[in-house]
């Protein structure tokens, strides 16, 4: 994953998504301060990283 993004980052933002997952993107970066590719990247890379 991006170096960009602190683990502590990834960890709110994957914490949000097991809570809602109905959040849209949008939705999530306006609570959380990132933008949506930030919010779009994070799942996918770990997806990605599981193959």
């Amino acid at each position: 994953m991006s170096k960009a993004l602190g683990d502590d980052t990834r960890f709110r933002l994957l914490r949000r998504l097991e809570q809602e997952p109905e959040l849209s993107q949008r939705e999530m970066s306006s609570e959380l301060g990132l933008s949506p590719g930030a919010v779009n990247y994070v799942p996918r890379a770990l997806v990605e990283k599981a193959r």
